[in-house]
């Protein structure tokens, strides 16, 4: 979306995870130019009032943080009422209504972790192994939701994309 200007985040205070990704994407969010609206969502009741955040703020895409995907029915369902492309960070909310995911590899990262575990179980104190960030990420993009909400995706993104479901 070349000219989107309005980000709206939608994310949960009460989540330590939550809080830091807010905290990156409000210091980035300057340098890209956007304006990033914080729209909290700790439980059930909060979900009306942040959709109408959304609305009377005019956000023009959602970004829809792990920690408020207990809510992801009703927020999707107002995203593709109003037409707006909601972006996740797992490939796992995408086939509800989300436009796009990128974030970490879960597979990859489960296998990982089958490694960490292999490791302990051969006698490596758990101390003493590295922690590790993600190495492997993924881009997914859902075509019935781009069609859904009227957005064309360049073929220059859908080639980046590992994963283009129709």
């Amino acid at each position: 979306m070349p000219g989107l200007i309005r980000l709206a985040v939608l994310w949960n205070p009460n989540s330590a995870s939550s809080a830091f990704a807010w905290e990156i994407t409000q210091r980035e969010a300057q340098g890209l130019g956007l304006r990033y609206l914080s729209v909290p969502i700790v439980g059930p009741a909060d979900v009306s009032a942040a959709l109408e955040k959304i609305e009377a703020e005019r956000a023009e895409a959602l970004d829809v943080y792990n920690s408020v995907m207990p809510h992801r029915a009703a927020i999707y369902e107002f995203a593709l009422r109003k037409r707006l492309p909601v972006l996740v960070s797992s490939r796992l909310f995408l086939d509800e209504g989300a436009l796009i995911s990128y974030g970490p590899s879960l597979p990859y990262a489960f296998r990982r972790v089958a490694a960490y575990i292999d490791k302990v179980l051969k006698g490596t104190k758990p101390a003493d192994l590295p922690i590790e960030q993600p190495t492997k990420w993924e881009l997914s993009i859902q075509m019935h939701t781009a069609r859904a909400i009227g957005i064309e995706i360049p073929a220059a993104v859908l080639a980046l994309a590992d994963e283009v479901i129709e």
